[in-house]
């Protein structure tokens, strides 16, 4: 994700630029290598003729958003699975139990091969996608807005902040270094006096370091608050 706002993107533009990060193709890549490491998969070579081909179906056993479709290809890529996917739905669309989500269409050995690394994203995704599709419910005809945080699994937060925009909900910053966000536990460390006057250093620094998607205080009392209005800034 680039420093323009992600929000700003289609959901199809957002796929496309998370699934062409360095970072998905080293994650992706540590799948196929935890998996396979130096001598494959060792029991489908074992029973499965080299030349035999099959079609399978990926399936949603219960009712939900769908995630991860964008990346199925690039994980055959990655393990080099002589495989064709053809998805049935999109990204963002919901789903019932039962629905077709996508089709695998080639060699046996490789499906079975890359069958569980696609089950794990797409499951894991479209479980992120579903949860927060029920929070942005909650919220429909409100002008509040559902965001996730950094509380992501290490190596996997570009895409579970892609699920997040796929159930709906808006990406906040994408790490530490795109927005700076001053948390309750940066106010505890500061030096005491009013905040207005306290944080006004640290937002020249921050404004030194380059273009940022924005600038936020968190607060806990109106009081911070009202000392926050004070500062004119254009942050």
């Amino acid at each position: 994700m680039p420093d323009t706002d992600p929000n700003s993107l289609s959901l199809p533009d957002l796929a496309r630029r998370v699934v062409e990060h360095p970072s998905t193709e080293h994650l992706l890549q540590a799948a196929r290598d935890e998996d396979l490491a130096e001598r494959g998969d060792v029991t489908s070579r074992s029973v499965i003729r080299e030349d035999a081909n099959s079609r399978t179906v990926l399936l949603s056993r219960e009712p939900g958003v769908v995630a991860g479709l964008a990346l199925v290809t690039s994980v055959l890529d990655v393990f080099r699975a002589r495989v064709r996917f053809t998805a049935h739905t999109a990204d963002g669309e919901r789903c019932d139990r039962g629905d077709v989500l996508g089709e695998l269409q080639g060699s046996t050995r490789d499906i079975l091969t890359v069958e569980r690394t696609v089950l794990n994203l797409v499951g894991q995704l479209s479980g992120v996608a579903t949860a927060t599709r029920g929070y942005v419910d909650l919220v429909t005809g409100t002008r509040a807005a559902v965001c996730e945080t950094r509380k992501t699994v290490p190596g996997m937060r570009r895409l579970q902040k892609y699920a997040v925009r796929c159930g709906g909900g808006l990406l906040h910053r994408v790490g530490l270094h795109d927005a700076a966000l001053f948390k309750d536990n940066h106010l505890a460390a500061l030096p005491e006096g009013p905040l207005d006057l306290v944080l006004v250093p640290a937002l020249e620094r921050v404004r030194e370091s380059g273009h940022l998607r924005f600038v936020m205080v968190e607060v806990d009392t109106l009081d911070q608050l009202e000392e926050l209005l004070k500062i004119e800034s254009d942050l």
